[in-house]
């Protein structure tokens, strides 16, 4: 059997740290690739969010070098393996960027942190500069969103494409084209680049600004996203394509679209073991039961059994539509139903949110927080 050396560079992974879907995919698909005989190692930045004593992580290397915003930083590799998986995970700790309270968003503020701009730049040079110490050299890196947009751009644009990585094909994952990872122009200057690669219309700038995706979707050998039909969209107009649809439309050739799978051995009602009763399409009387295990953990009375529970498993953004809830969150919760939401996001509709579970404390429960086990029962009930 052929066999692959697979680098998945994600900015979250389950079961380690999650704001979205993404994180599912990241834990999802590295697994299914390594059954199929490929060698895979995940990488993702050490935030204070992952319990490193329940995955008995553990410092591998100590103090590589990196030079980002025209300083020396230095970080630690951390590892563990889960056998189940058969991947090994990586983790770039660096205190300074990512032992924070939240991993792209201030809780405090609601805004994106920031210094995203360098700590995303110093997080993509790690993971190249960790390879490299592990004597890892992978046939393909696959990137996912704007986190890891740049990590094309050090390949074909600094040293590291004639050297260590001369061989390797990189692939950028594009979940959701709305995020960007846009900066002031002035960004440019931190990330290590030479200046004539930022110019009107170049692979960098979007707008006046600098676009790490459009960096990643310039720079990666291939571009896929989440599905063909959206593969054609994102191409096809500004209001799909978010300004990107003409890069998106010249890589026509060396685009594609997948779709998201699902990890029938974590998501199997039948045998699932953090809901609170199994069931099957055959046997779907435990059903029931997952539906008011949901209403007592989330603190929602219990109602007629044909009352639906709506749950929303997301990160809270206008792109996810919670703008469209917020349109119409009175005659929601005027319907006779109740609603769970699980996830973070945008202060804005965290307070909206919180805001309407004041409002409707029977009908509906706001959870802003990774639960996993959370997770599985809204999905279950």
């Amino acid at each position: 059997m052929f066999s692959m050396k697979i680098c998945y560079v994600s900015p979250e992974v389950v079961p380690f740290a999650k704001t979205g879907g993404l994180a599912d995919v990241a834990g999802a698909l590295p697994k299914a690739l390594a059954k199929l005989g490929n060698i895979v190692k995940v990488f993702m930045p050490l935030y204070s969010q992952v319990d490193r004593n329940k995955f008995q992580i553990s410092k591998v290397i100590e103090s590589l070098a990196i030079e980002v915003d025209e300083k020396t930083e230095l970080f630690d590799l951390y590892h563990c393996r889960m056998v189940e998986s058969e991947c090994d995970f990586y983790f770039v700790k660096m205190d300074k960027f990512f032992n924070r309270s939240g991993l792209y968003v201030s809780p405090d503020t609601g805004k994106d942190w920031e210094d995203n701009d360098v700590r995303f730049s110093a997080f993509s040079k790690a993971v190249l500069e960790s390879m490299i110490a592990l004597n890892f050299k992978p046939d393909i890196i696959n990137c996912n969103d704007w986190q890891t947009g740049l990590i094309p751009a050090y390949i074909k644009c600094q040293g590291y494409g004639k050297g260590f990585f001369a061989d390797t094909a990189t692939i950028i994952t594009v979940h959701n084209i709305g995020y960007q990872g846009l900066f002031p122009a002035e960004s440019f200057k931190k990330l290590g680049f030479d200046a004539k690669f930022y110019y009107p219309t170049s692979g960098f700038e979007y707008y006046n600004q600098v676009s790490f995706l459009k960096a990643g979707l310039e720079y990666s050998d291939i571009i896929n996203t989440v599905s063909e039909r959206y593969a054609k969209e994102i191409q096809s107009s500004n209001e799909y394509g978010a300004g990107l649809e003409g890069l998106l439309a010249s890589r026509a050739n060396d685009l594609f679209g997948v779709v998201n799978g699902i990890d029938y051995e974590i998501w199997n009602p039948e045998t699932d073991p953090l809901i609170a009763a199994n069931y099957s399409a055959a046997k779907p009387q435990g059903k029931t039961k997952n539906k008011n295990a949901l209403r007592k953990l989330t603190k929602l009375p219990m109602v007629r059994r044909d009352v639906p529970i709506i749950g929303m498993i997301s990160r809270m953004a206008s792109q996810k539509g919670f703008d469209l809830i917020a349109e119409i969150a009175d005659q929601i919760f005027g319907l006779d139903i109740q609603m769970v939401v699980l996830g973070t996001g945008d202060k804005v509709y965290e307070d909206l949110f919180l805001e309407l579970a004041k409002k409707y404390p029977k009908k509906l429960s706001v959870n802003m927080k990774f639960d996993d086990a959370l997770a599985h029962l809204i999905e279950a009930g």
